[in-house]
């Protein structure tokens, strides 16, 4: 029997589709599919498709990962065998802290978004 998918619970949140009912069709497509002769093999979502042919049509939900902590870098020379090493490094400071500047401007969107939702309620 086959792994489940892991999927993160945010990334569930934000299909926009109902997974288990897309994964429950396409697999009576298939089905279907399975009786016919000359017709296309049916189609669906690639996450669909995955999580049936590759995992049995299971997945479960995980918790999101923890959000990345910045962390400094090495200031000493001698850390750096090469310019290469060094250029890699910064390279990879400047994509975290791309990642931890999207991650705060989600939370305020989602805190503002909250905020008026509670106003609205009220």
């Amino acid at each position: 029997m086959a792994e489940p998918y892991e999927m993160w619970a945010d990334e569930y949140q934000g299909l926009g589709y109902d997974l288990q009912a897309a994964i429950d069709k396409y697999k009576a497509d298939m089905l279907a599919h399975a009786k016919t002769i000359g017709l296309a093999a049916p189609t669906t979502y690639g996450l669909v498709e995955i999580i049936v042919k590759y995992h049995d049509g299971l997945f479960v939900l995980v918790a999101d990962p923890p959000p990345l902590e910045k962390q400094p870098l090495p200031t000493d020379p001698k850390y750096y065998k090469t310019k290469a090493d060094q250029k890699t490094i910064v390279a990879k400071a400047v994509k975290e802290e791309a990642i931890l500047k999207a991650q705060a401007e989600k939370e305020a969107r989602q805190a503002k978004q909250a905020e008026k939702e509670a106003r609205q309620a009220k």
